[in-house]
């Protein structure tokens, strides 16, 4: 089954450094995915700050979401260069900050 959609999970570590992780999802379902982003598992001592879902594009699509971590990495054009090729992200939702 290939990745349907991919979540970019940012984290900042127990030393201050920011990190992330790029994660592929087979699940379409909103609520499905924010029930996985609950159960997600960082690194110890990391603190995840931002959690965003994205649709990848093998073709080009109007207004790509660039992803501000990414931003030096990411052709002017907005794609992602991946081993496969490039790939535009279109934005499915974002969430940011800690959750009590």
């Amino acid at each position: 089954m290939k990745t349907e959609m991919i979540a970019l999970v940012d984290c900042i570590g127990h030393d201050g450094n920011k990190m992330g992780m790029m994660l592929g999802l087979k699940e379409t379902e909103l609520e499905k995915i924010f029930h996985w982003v609950q159960g997600l598992t960082i690194p110890p001592g990391a603190t995840m700050s931002c959690v965003t879902i994205v649709k990848p594009h093998k073709k080009k699509i109007d207004d790509p979401y660039i992803h501000p971590p990414m931003g030096t990495s990411v052709r002017s054009d907005g794609a992602v260069l991946t081993p496969k090729g490039p790939v535009w992200f279109e934005l499915v939702f974002s969430l940011s900050g800690e959750e009590e």
